[in-house]
C-alpha cells in the first residue's frame, strides 16, 4: 500500500509538473508572438527554466516582473547580448553626436559663411557709395567747369565785339579826319592861288600833304 501510494504521488506530482509546464508553453508560445522569436525546444527549457525563478523571486519578494526578449536565454547569452546591445547604443549615441556636432560645425561654418558674404556686401556697397560719390563729385567739377567755359566763351565774344566797335570808331575817326584834313587841304589851296594871283607869283612848291602819314 505505501508503495503504490507513493507511485501514486508522484504520478499526481508529474501530472501536476507536465500541467505546470502546458502552462508555461502556452506563455511561451505568446512570448515568441510578440517579441516575434522562432517556437524552439531548446530554447523553450531555458524560457521554462528562467520563468520558475521569476516566479519564484516573485514569491520571495511580493515584487511583479515583466517577461522581457531575453527570457530564452543563458545569463551567459544574456550578458553578451546586453554587451552588444550597449554597443550598439553607444555606436548609435556616437553616430548620432558625431552627426550632431557635424550639423553644428555646418551651422557654424554657414553662420561664417554669411557674415562673411554680409561684410563683402557691405563692403561693395561702400565702394558702391564711394563710387557715386565721387561720380557726383566729378559731375559737378565738369558742370562747374563747363560753366566756366561758357563764360569764358561769352566773355571772348563780349570782347570780340568791343575790338569791333573799336575798330569800327577807329575806322569812323580815321575818316572823318581825313575828310577834316581834305577839307583842309582845298582850303588851303585856294587860299594859295588867291594870294598867288594877288602877288603875281604862283609859288612853284608842292607840299606832300601832311596827311598821309594817317593813311
Amino acid at each position: 500500500m505505501k508503495h503504490r501510494a507513493i507511485i501514486q504521488a508522484r504520478m499526481q506530482k508529474g501530472a501536476a509538473e507536465r500541467e505546470k509546464v502546458a502552462r508555461v508553453h502556452s506563455v511561451y508560445l505568446e512570448w515568441c508572438e510578440v517579441y516575434g522569436k522562432d517556437v524552439d525546444d531548446s530554447r523553450f527549457k531555458i524560457f521554462l527554466f528562467n520563468f520558475n525563478a521569476m516566479k519564484a523571486h516573485e514569491a520571495a519578494t511580493g515584487k511583479t516582473l515583466v517577461l522581457n526578449q531575453w527570457y530564452d536565454c543563458t545569463e551567459e547569452e544574456h550578458k553578451l547580448a546586453l554587451d552588444a546591445e550597449t554597443k550598439v547604443k553607444a555606436d548609435e549615441e556616437a553616430r548620432v553626436a558625431a552627426k550632431a556636432a557635424a550639423l553644428e560645425m555646418a551651422e557654424e561654418q554657414a553662420k561664417l559663411a554669411s557674415s562673411a558674404q554680409l561684410k563683402i556686401r557691405e563692403k561693395a556697397l561702400e565702394h558702391k557709395a564711394k563710387a557715386l560719390e565721387e561720380r557726383r563729385i566729378a559731375g559737378e567739377y565738369w558742370k562747374k567747369a563747363e560753366e566756366q567755359a561758357r563764360l569764358a566763351a561769352e566773355v571772348e565774344a563780349k570782347a570780340k565785339g568791343e575790338d569791333r566797335l573799336i575798330l569800327a570808331a577807329e575806322s569812323t575817326v580815321n575818316i572823318k579826319a581825313l575828310e577834316e584834313v581834305k577839307v583842309a587841304e582845298e582850303k588851303r589851296l585856294t587860299m594859295s592861288q588867291t594870294a598867288g594871283k594877288g602877288c603875281h607869283a604862283v609859288s612853284s612848291f608842292v607840299k606832300q600833304p601832311f596827311y598821309s602819314d594817317l593813311i
